[in-house]
């Protein structure tokens, strides 16, 4: 049985850190593959998109019709219907996602649009798509994690993260925490990481223990 394991948190809490700390380590399972985000054919784009906007509309056709009246809402449902085309695209693999599942998008949506009260139907959106067996909820107090994102985008050359973004940041951790406790009652399993310390060899080595023990448990392993 494949498993599909994605990480979630704010922009800046160190996923794609943890994930490139544990690659060089060489701690995780053999069995368990990086993945980054691939480009999915335009058909396959459509028809996730067609499926979500479909189910969408079925479950509440007046919270939908009301959400797609903004904008850049639209822009939220083609980057999960982006990273669902993607996701099947390579549905033979065990699946560690680094920044590319269908969740993050929805966390990260307000800090890297530059809204504020999206007003994101989030239990109708969450059962409109296919989610993970494993979550890793990386943890970290949005101050903190708005001033690694600033120093990585000044560092990167990207896009420069508003001061007042602040509110986006405090926002995006409350979307999280609802998505977590969405899929802990759907029996998700949430593997928390502490996003405020350092990520050496003996914290990658538990949290791959960790994984490893729920994908045996669960008889996902090979």
């Amino acid at each position: 049985m494949n498993a599909r394991i994605e990480l979630v948190g704010l922009c800046g809490a160190g996923k794609s850190t943890f994930i490139s700390a544990a690659r060089d380590m060489t701690v995780l399972p053999s069995m368990l593959s990086f993945s980054y985000p691939v480009s999915p054919s335009a058909h396959m784009r459509i028809i996730c998109m067609v499926r979500i906007l479909s189910l969408f509309f079925f479950k509440d056709s007046l919270k939908c019709i009301n959400f797609l009246k903004k904008k850049n809402n639209w822009w939220l449902l083609k980057k999960i219907a982006f990273r669902s085309a993607g996701i099947l695209k390579r549905h033979n693999k065990r699946l560690i996602l680094v920044d590319s599942g269908v969740l993050q998008p929805i966390v990260s949506f307000e800090i890297e649009e530059n809204v504020s009260n999206s007003e994101i139907p989030l239990c109708l959106l969450l059962g409109c798509i296919s989610l993970p067996d494993i979550i890793l909820d990386f943890r970290i107090p949005p101050e903190q994690a708005k001033e690694r994102y600033q120093l990585r985008e000044s560092r990167d050359g990207g896009k420069k993260v508003r001061e007042d973004s602040e509110d986006h940041f405090k926002s995006a951790e409350k979307i999280k925490s609802k998505i977590v406790s969405f899929c802990s009652e759907k029996s998700i399993t949430v593997i928390k990481i502490d996003a405020t310390r350092e990520f050496d060899r003996q914290y990658v080595s538990e949290k791959s223990t960790e994984i490893l023990s729920i994908l045996n448990s669960r008889d996902m392993a090979i």
